[in-house]
């Protein structure tokens, strides 16, 4: 590496073989007003860290801005798709319970990207925020679990990672799964396969595990099987898995999320499948574009005010007093069963 040219922070996380964020929160590490480091970076690494950024004169105008010795009053979140109906209004619901107690809420986006996460941790770092709320991706795991150490105060939401040492508010994702299981189980349905993702992410895996708990439990299980579409191409695959499924000896579709149904039940319907009766579908969450649609269907429902509510209190509260006792909350999912537009 050539002292004369533009030294960014990956050239050093290179050199020094840690994360970007890693050096981020080494160069951020000022010393507080109570005397403490802002960021619980070991001295060994912090101190190798900036003995690479001077060796290359490492010295962005943005990093000096965001050397601070008070909090900031403001939090990162980090979001997998903003334009997704849920995290959309989770967002709105914590940018204004921030505006309640004079904190300021800054959003990024990942699309599922671990290199999109770590940037965002990055960017937020450098403006020196107080914590982090964030719903994280696949393979981000490693990346959360170092940041979490103490280095900056984070709480998962929706997702977990596990030995993740963290405050955390999840859905009882697994419940939820069964009552969309049990609902369609009351209307007679006794053929029932799940829209899927691919994705290993937390909160996929439990409902897919409360899938096949509640289909082992009502001895409908030898007609289970779950069907997987990739994030990046939902749309295609779903439609795919649509045309594959055999509705002459399928009468419900469970759908994992709102995005996944959206895309289903277009498909079905442009295939002239017969969801005002004799498909039953069920799903995660209902999004405006539901309203669209002239039939009831039975959704499982997230309280995203109690959510959002409760995990901002719990950033605040880590950011505020350091030292307390983890947490770990788990809210209840709600189901909604929707009449016909004409009943």
């Amino acid at each position: 590496m050539s002292k004369k040219s533009a030294i960014t922070l990956q050239d050093i996380a290179k050199e020094a073989g840690v994360s970007r964020a890693l050096v981020s929160f080494a160069l951020n590490n000022a010393v507080q007003a109570d005397g403490r480091k802002k960021y619980n970076v070991s001295e060994e690494t912090e101190e190798r860290i900036k003995e690479i950024a001077a060796k290359y004169n490492y010295r962005p105008n943005i990093l000096a801005r965001s050397l601070r010795v008070k909090r900031t009053s403001s939090i990162g979140v980090i979001l997998p798709d903003i334009s997704n109906p849920f995290f959309s209004t989770f967002a709105r619901f914590i940018e204004d319970r921030a505006a309640s107690r004079s904190y300021s809420a800054f959003f990024a986006s990942t699309d599922e990207s671990a290199a999109r996460m770590e940037k965002a941790i990055e960017n937020f770092v450098d403006k020196g925020i107080d914590g982090l709320i964030v719903a994280p991706c696949s393979g981000s795991e490693d990346l959360l679990r170092k940041v979490a150490n103490n280095v900056i105060p984070v709480v998962l939401f929706d997702r977990d990672v596990e030995d993740c040492n963290v405050d955390k508010v999840l859905l009882d994702n697994s419940m939820g799964a069964q009552m969309a299981v049990r609902s369609l189980y009351g209307e007679g349905r006794r053929r029932i396969v799940m829209v899927s993702y691919s994705g290993r992410l937390s909160n996929i895996m439990d409902r897919e595990a409360g899938y096949l708990r509640a289909s082992a439990k009502l001895h409908i299980d030898e007609n289970s099987y779950i069907y997987r579409a990739d994030y990046n191409t939902c749309a295609d695959d779903v439609g795919e898995i649509m045309r594959r499924i055999d509705f002459n000896c399928t009468d419900a579709v469970f759908f994992a999320t709102n995005s996944l149904a959206v895309s289903g039940i277009r498909e079905m319907l442009k295939m002239g499948v017969d969801i005002s009766g004799k498909v039953g579908v069920a799903t995660y969450d209902r999004g405006d574009s539901f309203d669209l649609f002239p039939y009831g269907f039975t959704s499982v429902v997230q309280p995203l005010d109690e959510f959002a509510s409760r995990t901002f209190d719990l950033i605040v509260r880590r950011i505020e007093e350091p030292q307390a006792a983890m947490s770990k909350i788990i809210v209840s999912p709600e189901l909604v069963k929707s009449d016909y537009y004409n009943d």
